[in-house]
């Protein structure tokens, strides 16, 4: 009976540890990556793609946007209320 509470023991601290070291808590990792850019009037639609690779959620995230050519600056701001 000692084995298996021994045995049992360690599996349930086995798999704590494997949860706590993969990052199974971590926070919201954001990943931007730019799909595509399209040319338009007096300015460029640029087409993201947000992806979270972390294990929480990320809520009102707000991305500030900057494109500088031939010394004109162009600003936007993108906004995702929630993402997954």
């Amino acid at each position: 009976m000692l084995v298996f509470g021994v045995v049992l023991t360690l599996i349930v601290f086995g798999i704590l540890s494997y949860d706590f070291f993969m990052g199974q808590n971590s926070p919201a990792d954001i990943v931007l990556s730019v799909d595509r850019i399209e040319p338009r009037e007096k300015h460029y639609a640029v087409h993201v793609v947000a992806t979270n690779r972390g294990a929480e959620s990320a809520q009102d995230l707000i991305i500030d946007i900057k494109l500088v050519k031939d010394g004109e600056v162009e600003r936007a701001e993108l906004h995702f209320p929630y993402l997954p």
